[in-house]
């Protein structure tokens, strides 16, 4: 799960690598282009806080350098302070979030959570994030709870040892803007499909929806594993993605939020 720099403008990091986006004045002749990016990546499994800051020094000047070779006139703000390491564990989805997850929590104070999931990780909220991550998942403890419940029919069809041991159910949203949410593209092999403004729908396992953010486009998706969407929260999908949309949507201060009919 990737992690803004700072306030996110100047991009974001992962457990190997740095990232950072220079916005440029204009768009580069020939290209249209109008960002360039470098990253830095360490190749070991996952970098410390030493690694981490010497990768930013790194992308940073390499960025600043290449806007320079390729004429893009740009403005980079300075590093953060810190830069923590990403979390790695779940845990528990209530409380006085300020993650990505929050829309999930201030759902959960508002309805009763059922067959919803109990545990939550998300990543820092950013003013100018260019993605955020929310990763939800169902605990073994609250399986059982939920499986027993269930009627007996239902119970036939999933595989409750497999549940608890290797496939759990989960689900993760992810939210672009700026830059990231023009060039969402979405389906299987080599060629996805692009996600286009004022558009929404399902592709497979994945829901998605639109809209404009201060001028740029976001999109808005939801993935989930398929028996646990399909079979046990099939009537509450609606209402899970409407709350993630609304919220992300609200925030960055987005309008003509295009959601699936």
């Amino acid at each position: 799960m990737r992690r803004p720099l700072g306030d996110g403008l100047l991009g974001d990091y992962g457990a190997r690598d740095v990232t950072v986006t220079a916005p440029c004045a204009t768009p580069l002749p020939g290209t249209g282009a109008t960002a360039v990016r470098a990253s830095a990546l360490t190749g070991d499994s996952r970098a410390t806080d030493t690694d981490r800051r010497a990768l930013a020094r790194i992308a940073r000047t390499a960025a600043l350098r290449l806007a320079a070779e390729l004429g893009c006139t740009t403005r980079l703000p300075g590093l953060p302070d810190a830069l923590p390491a990403q979390a790695t564990a779940l845990g528990p989805a209530t409380g006085d979030r300020h993650d990505a997850c929050g829309w999930y929590a201030a759902l959960l104070r508002t309805t009763d959570r059922g067959a919803l999931p109990d545990r939550a990780l998300g990543s820092p909220q950013a003013a100018a994030a260019r993605t955020e991550t929310c990763r939800l998942a169902v605990s073994p403890g609250e399986t059982e709870r939920i499986h027993t419940a269930r009627p007996r029919a239902d119970r036939d069809h999933v595989d409750l040892h497999a549940v608890l041991t290797r496939d759990p159910w989960w689900l993760e949203t992810r939210s672009y803007f700026g830059e990231d949410g023009g060039s969402v593209g979405i389906g299987d092999g080599r060629l996805p499909s692009p996600v286009g403004p004022g558009t929404a729908g399902e592709r497979g396992a994945l829901t998605y929806a639109t809209a404009s953010c201060q001028g740029h486009p976001a999109v808005f998706t939801l993935l989930a594993d398929r028996t646990y969407a399909s079979q046990v929260i099939r009537d509450r999908y609606a209402e899970v993605f409407g709350a993630y949309v609304r919220d992300a949507a609200a925030r960055h201060g987005c309008t003509q939020v295009t959601l699936p009919q």
